[in-house]
């Protein structure tokens, strides 16, 4: 194991509880939330916990044994109609991703508010507000007076699901929203939090026009907020009537365009060419640039967005050139032959975002898609997976958007034309950055069709080089986990001290001297081949982000199998 991750611990988070008295869940999602704890000692000595998020929700249905909330994806109450009509109420799942920051554990679930963890025994310690920031009730709001509203158990905020760690502040990014049912619109509040959870900024609201489902995933860059709009309508009569759950309420709109919302962070500013002399620049405080909603590409729908930076791509030959070469734009050994006549536009007009997002979206229930699937030809941890026959191929997508003309450009990234991928990551260090070169993924096949994680992959964004690892038959794979080489994290107190000696709040300097594929990667396997016990082992796994084609450097066994999980955060033990 490698030495950096010693004294560090790994969270992962994802559904795994899906039946109650007997009765099966619906759909995989609906599944409750189960943390992994892996603390690494020193050496080869790891210690593996698990433990089901024991909500007040969960806490319930255990005594009674049967569901007493409404499953968002489908999943009833017992009886009927009588049993579910117009109870509105739903279980914040806490099962998707995990929140590590100052000293906090939180699991979260983007339709509900974050449940603090003990970091070390997992006990559940309850949903928190974040300091009075999200009110408590459905995240739907008819602009009722707050009190009202509190009354109906409406008017409440969820907090998204994936938050972000900025390098350029060295921050928490997350954001809130709720549904505003008379505007059609979805209100998002946008949260910067320093190590301590205090704020140096007001929180930045924007509003989402026509929008009646909030994003999945965002992206921070040194000077803007991204989200990315899918284009879904909300049918609310089979879910108060209790025939449906919300998400199976959701309705695809592929003619429409999806559209992408930049806002400006507080206290960023783009940096722009002038004449002036420093003394007129102070004399002049430039006006802050106003949000920008720009429509899209149709028929599109995207999930996670793996980064966004200021600014068009660094252009490369595709195909050209020796993946080991610097991270900066510059090419020292020349192995890169760069497109100059593209990368001379790299101003303050342009932004650009990398996203996993589906082929194509198709019209109807938006979870028509997520169809069960026929049993499998071997045990697998729940049957409730879903039907990649009908889910739609996921592509690594680039955005390039024009603030001023309101142009966007949407390609596949180069080298993943033929690729199935999901759950796309950076080096943390290098998040928000334009001289990123690198992105990790989950890949399914590089055969033009959906199917389950088989392996993964590192895109060179310069050159379209793809490398990959197959986990080899009957294994799957879930997302990476990235980990710097170098111990150095974001809101450590070598980066903290650093950015101070910099200037203050920026620390874009303190990491020039990182090798972004200088990393760890860190991913859950699920071992169902000959020699492994019925209903398959689970291993975590670490590869060497310099050479992921070689294989795990090193693999931690469990004695079971665990569910698939979704996402999670690594906490170093020394924070460098």
């Amino acid at each position: 194991i490698p030495a950096v991750l010693n004294g560090g611990v790994l969270y992962r988070n994802g559904p795994a509880l899906f039946t109650r008295g007997g009765v099966e869940y619906k759909h995989m999602l609906d599944g409750d939330g189960m943390v992994l704890r892996f603390a690494f000692g020193v050496g080869n000595d790891v210690a593996f916990t698990s433990r089901f998020v024991r909500t007040d929700e969960f806490t319930e249905e255990s005594f009674v044994d049967a569901t007493a909330r409404r499953g968002p994806f489908g999943t009833p109450k017992p009886g009927g109609f009588s049993g579910n009509a117009f109870d509105l109420r739903q279980k914040n799942l806490a099962n998707t991703n995990i929140l590590a920051w100052g000293g906090k554990i939180y699991a979260l679930y983007e339709a509900g508010r974050p449940v603090e963890l003990d970091p070390v025994s997992l006990a559940c310690l309850g949903e928190t507000d974040l300091g009075g920031k999200l009110r408590c009730g459905m995240f739907v709001s008819a602009g009722l007076p707050v009190s009202v509203e509190s009354k109906l158990g409406v008017g409440g905020n969820a907090f998204t699901a994936h938050p972000h760690i900025d390098p350029h502040r060295n921050k928490a990014v997350g954001w809130s929203w709720s549904s505003l049912v008379a505007e059609q619109a979805v209100e998002v509040t946008f949260f910067e939090w320093e190590k301590d959870w205090s704020e140096t900024h007001k929180p930045t609201t924007h509003k989402l026009a026509n929008c009646e489902a909030a994003p999945h995933d965002f992206a921070v860059t040194k000077m803007r907020y991204v989200l990315i709009q899918n284009r879904l309508k909300v049918d609310p009569g089979p879910y108060v009537l209790g025939l449906k759950g919300a998400g199976e309420c959701l309705v695809s709109q592929p003619e429409l365009p999806v559209v992408v919302h930049v806002v400006p962070r507080p206290g960023a500013l783009p940096e722009k060419e002038t004449t002036e002399t420093d003394d007129e620049k102070r004399r002049t405080e430039p006006e802050p640039e106003p949000a920008v909603s720009v429509d899209g590409p149709s028929r599109s729908f995207e999930i996670h967005v793996a980064f966004a930076h200021d600014g068009r791509p660094i252009y490369g030959q595709v195909g050209v050139g020796n993946t080991d070469t610097p991270n900066d734009s510059e090419d020292p050994d020349g192995s890169i032959k760069f497109d100059t006549k593209k990368n001379h536009d790299s101003d303050s007009n342009w932004v650009t975002a990398y996203t996993a997002g589906w082929d194509e979206l198709g019209a109807g229930s938006f979870l028509g898609e997520w169809s069960r699937s026929e049993p499998w030809p071997f045990p697998i941890a729940t049957p409730l997976s879903p039907d990649f026959n009908n889910i739609p191929r996921t592509l690594l997508w680039r955005y390039e958007v024009n603030l001023n003309t309101k142009e966007v450009i949407r390609t596949v990234t180069p080298g993943c034309e033929n690729l199935c991928i999901d759950h796309p990551h950076v080096n943390p260090l290098f998040e928000g950055k334009r001289q990123c070169r690198f992105v990790y993924a989950s890949l399914s096949n590089e055969m033009k069709t959906s199917g389950p994680p088989l392996g993964y992959c590192r895109v060179d964004l310069v050159t379209g080089d793809v490398a990959k690892w197959w986990a080899g038959n009957k294994t799957f794979c879930e997302e990476l986990v990235i980990v710097p080489k170098s111990g150095r994290w974001v809101g450590g107190d070598l980066d903290e001290a650093m950015g101070n000696a910099l200037g203050g709040n920026n620390t874009d300097d303190a990491y020039a001297d990182e090798k972004e594929e200088e990393c760890w990667l860190v991913g859950m396997l699920a071992e169902h081949g000959s020699g492994e016990k019925e209903g398959g082992v689970s291993c975590l796994a670490i590869f060497d982000g310099a050479d992921l084609a070689r294989g795990p450097v090193a693999k931690i066994k469990l004695k079971h199998r665990v569910p698939h999980g979704l996402h999670g955060a690594f906490v170093p033990g020394m924070r460098k």
